[in-house]
């Protein structure tokens, strides 16, 4: 015969807390289900409701989950399977959850909630928009220098420039395989 829920909660709140105790970090599923020779799957079960109701917190790490101790006190009010609601009526509680909080904002937009912050900054952004708002200085615009303005030549001074050296009146440069050969020879 199994153990009821509690019983096995309980035995892996016992197992959770003891290992942390020996080994000063939270166990793992594997760990667990190891320690209560239980299933991977059963283990993972229990672990993941009584995270649910806040008796212990998931850690995630690099490559599994850790289940650490968060509230004692809460696994005696631990819901069993049994206790907890079907599809049907978590459905229709989350879908009336939703409906509430949508009657709500429609609520406040009917009474003509304005938030005065976001309109304030609207303003001031329409406003620069339009040129007629507080110019701001950009912080990047101080940080970086401006390029010095260097001197290009012109497309004439190039053409003359090269048209000296092509006629052999420029400035003549030495050919470094020149100075090689001439080494060799």
């Amino acid at each position: 015969m199994t153990k009821p829920f509690s019983e096995r909660a309980g035995e892996i709140f016992d197992k959770a807390g003891d290992y942390e105790d020996k080994t000063g970090r939270a166990p793992t599923a594997k760990d667990l289900a190891r320690l209560t020779g239980r299933s991977l799957e059963e283990v993972h079960f229990i672990l993941h409701r009584m995270v649910d109701h806040g008796v212990l917190v998931m850690i995630p790490s690099a490559y599994d989950e850790r289940y650490a101790v968060d509230d004692e006190e809460k696994l005696e009010t631990l819901p069993t399977p049994e206790q907890e609601p079907s599809f049907g009526q978590a459905r229709a509680e989350r879908d009336e959850a939703i409906s509430r909080q949508v009657d709500k904002i429609s609520e406040r937009f009917k009474d003509g909630y304005v938030d005065e912050d976001k309109q304030k900054t609207f303003a001031d952004v329409a406003a620069r928009l339009a040129g007629k708002g507080e110019k701001k200085a950009n912080p990047l615009d101080g940080e970086i220098p401006a390029p010095a303005p260097t001197a290009k030549p012109g497309r004439d001074e190039l053409f003359d420039k090269l048209s000296r050296e092509l006629a052999g009146k420029g400035e003549k440069k030495i050919n470094p395989l020149d100075a090689l050969t001439k080494k060799k020879s």
